[in-house]
């Protein structure tokens, strides 16, 4: 099945257009089926004394409930509310820095680091019609691309307001086209809706190319963001082009190839590249809170060489930047999916960087999933803020992840460990160049059960 860029797990939607037979509309509510998910996780980071450690624990339930289908027509109700067991104080911040907690934060309410039960949402309410090689979904709904995703490793995921289109093309289905109007948001780590222009700046805002902090939380406007994606898979060669158009902010376009090398297949070789170019006024005619300040095109190139032997995977990824642009796309949106990307880790905001990786991933009887990535990021002096967003230094990353799929009493159960640890490519930082950014080490455990 095709998948989408960085994501194996994630799979289409399959386009089934059995339709029962019912005679009233009570009949269609009554003979739809019932899900879910229990979601329950801990985190926490860890830095260096007298730099404050932090860490959070939650649980959350996602109720979903959909119609049977009538000539191909369905709604779709997704509902989930959570709470957080226990955590460190995370509506203050630390002593040394001024800063907040990065990642334990997105697990409850961004908005209210106070809030400890208030995490109702509705997530999903869609009217989806179906044929035999297509689909269109229309509502609130989950959206899965490169870089606009859910983005699902916290207790609530990412979800968009506006409609999606699939259409697979050709008898054979080899390959796909996408094409989504995008409106709304709910992020992750929020409980309220929010239009896309409004929607940025709930998150870290950086600083702008002259040094100044950054402050565009809610003055960015924009109509909405049209996505075109296409994805081609046949005989060990795959590809797939997405295009990202925000209006007054700006278009961003994505290409990804993959094709197995040599008889045996057990080579795989893959190349990647981005353009982006700011629209119109960059999100505000107001310079002091101007989302995209870069005139230049931001380009980027990636390559991976891969090895797979039965259950035993190796592999060596590469990401630069070329010219003169920054690479920026909104962190509310989603993440980027990247052939260097690992859990915790980023390089939005980045521009005139490099960043290498060395991945090793096994699988164990199907049951067990061990990965483990080790790279280094090289990226411009925390002074050069056009090109340096969010004020990082060169530093090593080392990522583990181990995922277990139950079996027996557990089936449909999954576990998800992650640790991240970064550490400084030399000396002489201050805090502020560290906390949250390069010293510490980071644990996330993940429990879910689908029913």
């Amino acid at each position: 099945m095709l998948g989408f860029a960085g994501d194996p797990h994630k799979e289409p939607h399959p386009f089934n257009t059995d339709s029962c037979h019912f005679k009233s509309l009570t009949d269609w509510f009554s003979k739809g089926h019932f899900g879910g998910l229990w979601r329950t996780q801990a985190m926490g980071t860890f830095h260096q004394a007298p730099l404050a450690d932090n860490w959070a624990s939650g649980t959350a339930f996602r109720l979903h409930y959909e119609t049977a289908q009538y000539r191909g027509w369905r709604v779709t109700v997704v509902g989930q509310f959570g709470y957080a067991l226990a955590s460190s104080d995370l509506s203050g911040v630390d002593e040394l820095t001024g800063q907040r907690a990065r990642f334990e934060l997105h697990m409850f309410d961004i908005e209210d680091p106070t809030n400890r039960k208030d995490f109702d949402r509705l997530e999903n309410l869609t009217l989806n019609k179906q044929w035999k090689t297509g689909e269109v979904i229309m509502g609130r709904y989950s959206f899965e691309s490169p870089f606009v995703n859910g983005q699902d490793t916290r207790l609530k995921a990412n979800a968009f307001s506006g409609f999606t289109a699939h259409q697979w093309l050709g008898k054979k289905k080899r390959s796909k086209v996408t094409g989504a109007f995008v409106r709304g948001i709910s992020p992750r780590g929020t409980i309220k809706w929010f239009d896309l222009g409004n929607s940025l700046g709930l998150l870290d805002n950086g600083l702008r190319p002259d040094g100044q902090s950054a402050n565009y939380k809610h003055t960015v406007s924009t109509k909405g963001m049209i996505i075109a994606g296409w994805q081609y898979e046949y005989q060990g060669a795959a590809a797939e082009v997405w295009h990202y158009h925000v209006d007054n902010l700006f278009m961003h376009t994505y290409g990804r190839m993959t094709h197995d090398l040599g008889k045996n297949n057990h080579w795989n070789f893959g190349v990647e590249a981005l353009t982006q170019q700011k629209l119109a006024s960059g999100g505000s005619t107001n310079y002091d809170s101007r989302y995209y300040y870069n005139d230049d095109a931001a380009v980027l190139f990636g390559s991976r060489l891969r090895h797979q032997r039965k259950k035993v995977g190796y592999e060596v990824a590469s990401l630069s930047s070329i010219g003169n642009g920054t690479y920026l796309f909104p962190r509310e949106w989603g993440r980027e999916r990247f052939f260097t990307s690992v859990p915790r880790a980023r390089v939005e905001g980045l521009g005139k960087f490099t960043e290498v990786s060395v991945q090793f991933d096994a699988t164990v009887e199907e049951t067990y999933e061990f990965i483990v990535t080790l790279a280094y990021l090289d990226v411009p002096d925390i002074h050069q803020a056009q090109h340096n967003k969010y004020s990082l230094v060169d530093h090593y990353l080392v990522n583990g992840e181990v995922r277990i799929h139950g079996s027996g009493f557990l089936k449909n159960a999954d576990f998800r460990f992650i640790t991240a640890a970064h550490y400084p490519a030399g000396d002489g930082f201050s805090p502020n160049d560290l906390y949250y950014k390069a010293e510490f080490v980071h644990f996330s455990m993940q429990l879910d059960v689908h029913f």
